[in-house]
């Protein structure tokens, strides 16, 4: 379904409450030279000239050639995570694709994975989609897509290197990283524990064997 085609900057569109897991918002755009930077945002609630709560702040800063992601509740703003390197240049035509699964907003730009950011604010709250700054919008559309999406993230963001497309995806360090390293850790307590109880299964049937060797008979 189209939402927009050629509208002005900054835009505003409502979306409802239509923002599901397999649903996905695609803009067509380009860049004009001189453009620093444009913000695509997931508004909630019923009025968006009361923004107090954003799913999906996605900042795009090609004066420093990144992206930063952050999320809005009660009118505070989260921890932003920044992703390196923007695959798009001055004057090209790109795509940007977020879609919605049950715990993350997956964001591809040109039909490539660019990064996953975590649902601190859930999607059945998001109302608007805001679109400001240096971009150039041909088209909007809302789309269905009968896709698995995968309902886990890796390690931090999956990112597309900027501008070289012989270098593959990579990975880039954020926030969540942190509780990747605490699950690698409470793995290798559990491999110990594990191994530990092993042992001391082991122990019980061989000591008493070996023990057993050891007995004669004196009669």
């Amino acid at each position: 379904m189209e939402l927009a085609r050629q509208t002005s900057i900054p835009t505003i569109i409502p979306i409802g409450n239509n923002f599901t897991p397999g649903k996905g918002i695609k803009i067509r755009c380009a860049v004009p030279q001189g453009s620093s930077r444009f913000t695509v945002t997931l508004y909630c609630g019923s009025d968006v000239r009361v923004q107090t709560d954003a799913a999906l702040h996605v900042v795009f800063n090609l004066s420093n050639n990144n992206t930063t992601f952050n999320w809005k509740e009660r009118d505070s703003w989260g921890k932003e995570c920044t992703v390196p390197g923007i695959p798009f240049d001055y004057g090209e035509n790109f795509e940007i694709l977020i879609l919605c699964d049950q715990f993350h907003y997956k964001i591809f730009i040109n039909g490539r994975p660019y990064s996953d950011f975590p649902q601190t604010v859930n999607y059945s709250l998001v109302t608007f989609l805001a679109i400001e700054g240096g971009v150039g919008v041909e088209q909007i559309l809302f789309e269905n897509f009968q896709v698995f999406i995968p309902s886990y993230s890796l390690p931090g963001n999956v990112t597309c290197a900027s501008n070289d497309p012989t270098i593959p995806l990579n990975f880039s360090r954020c926030d969540w990283e942190n509780a990747q390293r605490s699950k690698k850790k409470l793995y290798g307590i559990y491999i110990f524990i594990a191994f530990a109880a092993l042992l001391i299964v082991l122990c019980g049937i061989f000591f008493p064997r070996m023990l057993g060797k050891h007995e004669y008979d004196y009669d």
